[in-house]
Protein backbone atom coordinates (compact mmCIF):
# COMPACT_ATOMS: atom_id res chain seq x y z
CA UNK A 1 0.00 0.00 0.00
CA UNK A 2 0.87 3.49 -0.64
CA UNK A 3 0.48 7.04 1.01
CA UNK A 4 -0.28 9.91 -0.58
CA UNK A 5 1.48 12.80 0.74
CA UNK A 6 1.99 16.30 -1.07
CA UNK A 7 5.39 18.03 -1.82
CA UNK A 8 5.66 21.01 0.10
CA UNK A 9 6.75 22.57 -3.72
CA UNK A 10 3.76 22.05 -5.37
CA UNK A 11 1.35 21.30 -3.16
CA UNK A 12 -1.74 20.66 -5.74
CA UNK A 13 -0.65 17.15 -7.17
CA UNK A 14 -0.24 14.17 -5.01
CA UNK A 15 2.56 11.97 -4.91
CA UNK A 16 2.94 8.30 -4.15
CA UNK A 17 5.52 7.20 -1.45
CA UNK A 18 6.01 4.07 -0.50
CA UNK A 19 5.42 3.08 2.78
CA UNK A 20 8.54 2.14 3.88
CA UNK A 21 9.69 6.25 3.16
CA UNK A 22 6.60 6.91 4.84
CA UNK A 23 7.46 4.93 7.52
CA UNK A 24 11.32 6.90 7.79
CA UNK A 25 9.83 10.03 7.50
CA UNK A 26 7.61 9.73 10.23
CA UNK A 27 10.22 7.96 12.62
CA UNK A 28 12.16 11.09 11.99
CA UNK A 29 9.25 13.35 13.19
CA UNK A 30 9.09 11.71 16.06
CA UNK A 31 12.95 11.60 16.77
CA UNK A 32 12.90 15.65 16.36
CA UNK A 33 9.68 15.98 17.65
CA UNK A 34 10.85 14.30 20.88
CA UNK A 35 13.92 15.84 21.24
CA UNK A 36 12.41 19.51 21.04
CA UNK A 37 10.12 18.46 23.52
CA UNK A 38 12.73 16.95 25.79
CA UNK A 39 15.15 19.41 25.41
CA UNK A 40 12.59 22.19 26.16
CA UNK A 41 11.24 20.41 29.34
CA UNK A 42 14.80 19.89 30.59
CA UNK A 43 16.04 23.05 29.75
CA UNK A 44 13.60 24.65 31.94
CA UNK A 45 13.70 22.04 34.81
CA UNK A 46 17.51 21.96 34.95
CA UNK A 47 19.03 24.66 32.72
CA UNK A 48 19.12 27.08 36.24
CA UNK A 49 20.55 24.26 38.33
CA UNK A 50 24.13 24.79 37.49
CA UNK A 51 26.13 27.74 35.66
CA UNK A 52 29.29 26.58 33.89
CA UNK A 53 32.31 28.41 32.49
CA UNK A 54 32.70 27.99 28.66
CA UNK A 55 35.21 29.90 28.32
CA UNK A 56 38.03 31.52 30.66
CA UNK A 57 41.09 33.64 29.72
CA UNK A 58 42.85 35.34 32.26
CA UNK A 59 40.64 37.71 34.45
CA UNK A 60 37.76 36.66 31.68
CA UNK A 61 35.34 34.27 32.15
CA UNK A 62 31.95 33.67 30.23
CA UNK A 63 29.68 31.70 32.49
CA UNK A 64 26.44 30.62 31.47
CA UNK A 65 23.57 28.50 32.65
CA UNK A 66 23.37 24.68 31.37
CA UNK A 67 20.62 25.29 29.84
CA UNK A 68 21.67 27.51 27.26
CA UNK A 69 24.02 24.87 25.94
CA UNK A 70 20.97 22.73 24.85
CA UNK A 71 18.45 25.56 23.29
CA UNK A 72 20.10 25.68 20.14
CA UNK A 73 19.41 22.36 19.70
CA UNK A 74 14.80 23.54 20.04
CA UNK A 75 15.49 26.00 16.93
CA UNK A 76 17.02 23.08 14.93
CA UNK A 77 14.64 20.48 15.61
CA UNK A 78 11.92 23.41 14.77
CA UNK A 79 13.05 24.87 11.49
CA UNK A 80 14.00 21.04 10.40
CA UNK A 81 10.65 20.24 11.05
CA UNK A 82 9.15 23.27 9.46
CA UNK A 83 11.26 22.57 6.24
CA UNK A 84 10.75 18.68 5.98
CA UNK A 85 7.15 18.86 7.02
CA UNK A 86 5.41 22.20 6.63
CA UNK A 87 4.86 25.20 9.05
CA UNK A 88 1.65 23.32 10.50
CA UNK A 89 3.35 20.44 11.72
CA UNK A 90 6.47 22.74 13.21
CA UNK A 91 3.28 24.80 14.84
CA UNK A 92 1.79 22.22 16.16
CA UNK A 93 4.76 20.64 18.08
CA UNK A 94 5.77 24.51 19.29
CA UNK A 95 1.99 24.32 20.85
CA UNK A 96 2.60 20.39 22.83
CA UNK A 97 6.03 22.45 23.92
CA UNK A 98 3.77 25.32 25.25
CA UNK A 99 1.42 22.99 26.37
CA UNK A 100 4.68 20.93 28.14
CA UNK A 101 5.87 23.84 30.22
CA UNK A 102 2.38 24.45 31.61
CA UNK A 103 2.45 21.10 33.05
CA UNK A 104 5.96 21.49 34.11
CA UNK A 105 5.04 24.33 36.07
CA UNK A 106 1.81 22.85 37.30
CA UNK A 107 3.94 19.95 39.05
CA UNK A 108 6.87 22.01 40.38
CA UNK A 109 4.38 24.28 41.48
CA UNK A 110 2.10 21.48 43.21
CA UNK A 111 5.48 20.62 44.37
CA UNK A 112 5.72 23.65 46.30
CA UNK A 113 2.32 23.57 47.96
CA UNK A 114 2.47 20.60 49.13
CA UNK A 115 4.28 19.20 52.37
CA UNK A 116 7.46 18.49 52.68
CA UNK A 117 10.11 18.00 55.13
CA UNK A 118 12.12 21.48 54.92
CA UNK A 119 12.45 22.62 58.34
CA UNK A 120 9.73 25.69 59.13
CA UNK A 121 10.10 28.95 61.71
CA UNK A 122 7.54 27.63 63.95
CA UNK A 123 7.38 31.72 64.73
CA UNK A 124 6.73 32.43 61.25
CA UNK A 125 5.08 29.78 59.72
CA UNK A 126 8.14 30.42 56.93
CA UNK A 127 10.59 28.03 55.41
CA UNK A 128 13.86 28.52 57.32
CA UNK A 129 16.64 30.41 55.17
CA UNK A 130 20.12 29.32 55.41
CA UNK A 131 23.25 31.56 56.86
CA UNK A 132 23.28 33.46 52.92
CA UNK A 133 19.21 34.05 53.29
CA UNK A 134 18.19 31.51 50.65
CA UNK A 135 15.55 29.15 50.41
CA UNK A 136 16.00 25.84 50.52
CA UNK A 137 17.23 24.20 46.65
CA UNK A 138 13.87 23.25 45.24
CA UNK A 139 12.17 26.31 46.33
CA UNK A 140 15.27 28.36 44.68
CA UNK A 141 15.01 26.00 41.42
CA UNK A 142 10.85 26.39 41.75
CA UNK A 143 11.45 30.43 41.44
CA UNK A 144 13.55 30.16 38.55
CA UNK A 145 11.46 27.54 36.92
CA UNK A 146 8.41 29.66 36.74
CA UNK A 147 10.79 32.15 35.01
CA UNK A 148 12.16 30.53 32.27
CA UNK A 149 9.18 28.40 31.66
CA UNK A 150 6.90 31.41 31.24
CA UNK A 151 10.05 32.80 29.11
CA UNK A 152 10.03 30.36 26.85
CA UNK A 153 6.20 30.34 26.70
CA UNK A 154 6.08 33.75 25.72
CA UNK A 155 9.07 33.14 22.95
CA UNK A 156 7.41 29.83 21.45
CA UNK A 157 4.42 31.35 21.29
CA UNK A 158 6.04 33.94 18.63
CA UNK A 159 7.95 31.71 16.68
CA UNK A 160 4.29 29.84 16.34
CA UNK A 161 3.00 32.81 15.22
CA UNK A 162 5.94 34.01 13.00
Amino acid sequence: MQTSVNDSISEDIPKTVPDHIQARRDLVFLVLSSLFLGTLGMLNILGISRFVNILAWNDFAVTVAVGVLPYPLTFLCTDLISELYGRKQANQVVWVGLLLNVWVVFIVWLGGVLPGFEAIDPSTGELVRDAAGRLPVFFEICDRTFGTVTASMVFNKEKANA
